[in-house]
């Protein structure tokens, strides 16, 4: 499962994408904390992990999580495993999106018990 859903935009151990959190810091969350996260991924946060839509003048948009940024400019890391970096004044628009990157209804492709094991392996510390 977390080679088949998770690994796309999370890592866990060195393997995957740094996209959303490292799954290594929810190995303290309780069972029903991670299922939450799973069903609700927008419900809570992690800082650093908040999803903008950023509209350049040149009419370009990008969606995204902020990766750095300076006075000058701002580094995007979007969707496969892409970052886009842009100058600000090249910037028409940067908003907070208020939500996660992580989609929901990832647990409509899994079973219930499939679902169940995931959440049993990612506590594994």
């Amino acid at each position: 499962t977390f080679a088949q859903v998770c690994i796309s935009c999370h890592k866990l151990d060195g393997v995957g994408i740094e996209l959303g959190p490292d799954l290594r810091s929810v190995v303290q969350h309780d069972a029903e904390k991670l299922l939450n996260s799973i069903l609700d991924p927008s419900a809570i946060i992690e800082p650093g992990f908040m999803a903008y839509h950023c509209t350049l003048k040149n009419g370009e948009q990008l969606y995204g999580v902020i990766a750095t940024e300076t006075s000058a400019s701002l580094t995007l890391k979007m969707a496969g495993n892409m970052t886009k970096s842009v100058l600000r004044s090249d910037i028409a628009k940067l908003q907070s999106t208020g939500a996660s990157l992580m989609p929901e209804g990832l647990e409509a492709a899994l079973t219930p018990q499939t679902l169940a094991d995931l959440i049993a392996y990612l506590q594994m510390p």
